[in-house]
């Protein structure tokens, strides 16, 4: 395909990385990322806590540890010095999970990059920043914001 700009291109390759990662790796990125809060966190987490760590709506967050704690990855208990806490902890079911993804991520990501000398790798890193920083900043851009919305950005 030739593109109109490198831009463009980047899009694209970004694109193609980002939903390869978010739609090939197994698991719904939310439990992911709910099991490695969990992880980091220490055992004993609150489910207050946790959807604040993670930003979500309460009923979200509810559904998610319905299905983990369904799966065996999770397990809740209310608070014996305040019923109203409920905690959050992973099984060894659920260690064992986050370790595998460990695991896969630190292979994952040394096959990605194999293709790069060290210098490549953090030139690439520094520009990938750069870009980040200015998404960062592009977030409250109202007219970043309008086209975000509109949601009918393509390259054709």
């Amino acid at each position: 395909m030739e593109y109109k700009t490198i831009e463009h291109q980047l899009m694209s390759d970004f694109r193609l990385i980002g939903g390869f990662l978010r739609n090939e790796t197994g698991r719904r990125s939310g439990q992911k990322r709910l099991l490695i809060t969990l992880r980091k966190n220490g055992q004993g987490m609150t489910q207050k806590d946790l959807q604040q760590a993670m930003g979500l709506k309460p009923s979200t967050l509810s559904e998610m540890l319905d299905r983990l704690e369904k799966s065996g990855e999770i397990t809740r208990a209310r608070s014996k010095e305040d019923g109203r806490q409920v905690f959050v902890d992973l099984t060894d079911k659920g260690l064992a999970v986050t370790n595998a993804m460990r695991d896969n991520f630190d292979r994952l990501s040394h096959m990605l990059f194999e293709g790069l000398d060290d210098a490549e790798k953090q030139e690439l890193l520094s520009l990938l920043e750069k870009v980040g920083a200015h998404f960062e900043a592009l977030k409250s851009d109202p007219e970043f914001q309008n086209i975000i919305l509109e949601k009918g950005c393509d390259q054709t």
